[in-house]
Order: structure tokens, then C-alpha cells, then sequence
């Protein structure tokens, strides 16, 4: 079956591929805006380097040091010892973090690294945008008061402080009906070349002559 075949055969059935991406679109918008929870993001930054009391000429061996320090902080940083503090903390100026366990408060972050650099980012997650920014801001300074009892020094310094966002960071509709589209169309192409193939199969059954027994 050569290209222009097979473009002839889908233009000529094209509204069995518009009905599938419609629908599969339709579906993606309405689960998307009516049935996803929205979920917020907040960040706070933090910048791990080993801050000695005594003045240190080998910046080398302090960024190595930080270096080493970052890997660990960011195991720390979620540490139930952490997060007991954390929900302590929030516990004094907000009731919802009452109804909140350590474990759930630990589901709710997600901690990572920018491109092994020094910089340590806590990202909270909530239905609420400004839930999600207090969390995230608390388990900064959280953090920090927790480095400078295990290391008796200001190794970690607060860079920004987490903002209440303006839009949810899920669900993403947009993204979720253009997969939804593509799906769509492969579903509506395959249903095309399905009746094509059942069409051909019939029209060659009835083609074929009984045969005759003398």
C-alpha cells in the first residue's frame, strides 16, 4: 500500500479521527478542570557553605567542604527531627498544622539540589497556595537553626523566601488535552485502518466462489 493510498484512505474517513481526538480532548478538559485536585508549589532557597569562626584563606577546601555538606543536608533536611520542629513551629500560628502528621508533612516536600551547586531548594506542595508557601518558608528556617546546632556554625543562609503562588502547578489541562489529542489521533487512525481491513475482508469472503460437488 503505497503513501498516497494510505492519505486517501484517511482524508476520505477523516471524521473518524476528528470524533476520537474530540472526544479524547473533551474527556482530558473535563477531568482535567472538574475532577484533578489543584496542587500549588512554593520554594525556598537555601546556600550551604562551611563558615568557619576562623578566617580561612583555602576557598578550595571550603567549597569542597560545602560540597560534602549540601549531599548531607539534603537527607537531613527531612529527617523526622527536622520535620517534628517543622510541625512544632507551624503548630504555634496555624490549627490546620494540627491535623497534620510528620509523615504527610514529609510527603508534602520535595527536596533538591540545582545542578550540584550550593544551593538547596525546599519545594511544599498544597492544596492551598499559601499553606504551601508558610510550609515551605518554616522548613527553611527550621533547617537552619537545626545546621547551627549540628555544625556550631552559619552554614546555611536563607537566599529567598517561598511565595504564595498564582496558579496551581497541577493539573496542567493544556498539556493534558494535547497528549489527549495525540492519543486521539492514533486511536482514530487505527480505527480507520481496522474498517478498511474489515471492509476488505468482507468484499473478499463474497468474492470467493462456493465450490461444486458433482
Amino acid at each position: 500500500m503505497e503513501l498516497s493510498e494510505l492519505i486517501s484512505i484517511v482524508l476520505r474517513r477523516i471524521w473518524i479521527l476528528l470524533i476520537a481526538v474530540l472526544i479524547c480532548v473533551g474527556a482530558a478538559a473535563y477531568v482535567s478542570y472538574f475532577h484533578m485536585e489543584k496542587e500549588y508549589e512554593a520554594s525556598a532557597s537555601m546556600y550551604v557553605l562551611k563558615s568557619n569562626k576562623t578566617p580561612s584563606n583555602n576557598l578550595y577546601q571550603e567549597l569542597l567542604a560545602g560540597s560534602s555538606l549540601v549531599k548531607d543536608y539534603k537527607e537531613l533536611i527531612k529527617s523526622k527531627s527536622v520535620l517534628k520542629q517543622v510541625k512544632d513551629q507551624l503548630e504555634r500560628s496555624h490549627t490546620w498544622a494540627a491535623q497534620m502528621t510528620v509523615e504527610e508533612l514529609g510527603q508534602k516536600l520535595e527536596i533538591s539540589n540545582k545542578n550540584d551547586t550550593h544551593i538547596l531548594v525546599a519545594t511544599a506542595k498544597d492544596a492551598s497556595a499559601e499553606r504551601a508557601a508558610v510550609i515551605a518558608n518554616q522548613v527553611a528556617v527550621a533547617f537552619i537553626e537545626y545546621s547551627r546546632q549540628i555544625t556550631v556554625d552559619e552554614s546555611v543562609q536563607l537566599i529567598d523566601a517561598a511565595e504564595a503562588a498564582d496558579a496551581p502547578a497541577q493539573p496542567k489541562p493544556l498539556i493534558n488535552m494535547a497528549v489527549a489529542a495525540v492519543v486521539g489521533g492514533l486511536v482514530g487512525l487505527l480505527a480507520i485502518f481496522l474498517q478498511v481491513q474489515s471492509q476488505r475482508s468482507g468484499t473478499a469472503r463474497r468474492g470467493k466462489k462456493p465450490l461444486e460437488f458433482s
